[in-house]
């Protein structure tokens, strides 16, 4: 039978080895902090910190940074003169995999007294091209204005894409006589 100093010398032993293995433990993960990403000393995360599965994002008014929650591209066309009846491409944006909405504006504008019968625009990945899609389109048929000035807005389509995709912004008019033209943003959010 062991005696109580036996017993307490095992007990004091086991108390000394607890204690190095704490700041041996501590020791190692202060030396991980002191050197995350490169920075030293008392770290604090910043966007780009995490992998973009993660929570990134921005907590201020400065853009989110390329791969993480909230990326912003944008791209918006000067006046593009139309021919009638034929689809043109305004401008495009290119998407990088992931989760995006996708959102566009359009501003058509006549002159010299065109009568315009149909009107629409949409987001596509094929250039020129219209399509037919709610929340993808938007069409506006048998009004017949005058000198018209027309807005109108496509979206937010969701693009879920598993690699780089180009997005057209496609306008097209039906119009005579005179002139027609159109403006148009396409704009894009990360979403996750």
């Amino acid at each position: 039978m062991a005696s109580i100093s036996d017993v307490l010398s095992t007990i004091q032993n086991g108390v000394i080895a607890v204690n190095n293995l704490t700041k041996q433990i501590n020791g190692s993960f202060n030396s991980i902090v002191r050197s995350f990403n490169g920075r030293v000393g008392v770290v604090t995360p910043t966007q780009g910190d995490y992998p973009t599965n993660l929570i990134p994002g921005t907590t201020t008014n400065d853009s989110a940074i390329a791969g993480n929650i909230g990326q912003f591209i944008t791209a918006t066309s000067s006046a593009v003169s139309m021919t009638s009846t034929v689809g043109i491409n305004l401008t495009s944006i290119d998407l990088t995999a992931g989760d995006w909405d996708v959102t566009a504006g359009f501003f058509g504008n006549g002159s010299g007294t065109p009568v315009v019968s149909d009107y629409w625009g949409s987001i596509n990945t094929v250039t020129a091209t219209n399509v037919n899609t709610q929340g993808q389109a938007f069409r506006v048929r048998g009004f017949n204005m005058t000198d018209p000035v027309i807005l109108a807005g496509a979206g937010p389509l969701r693009a879920s894409i598993s690699g780089n995709t180009t997005y057209f912004l496609n306008a097209q008019a039906t119009f005579a006589p005179g002139t027609f033209s159109t403006t148009g943003i396409i704009r894009a959010r990360r979403i996750r």
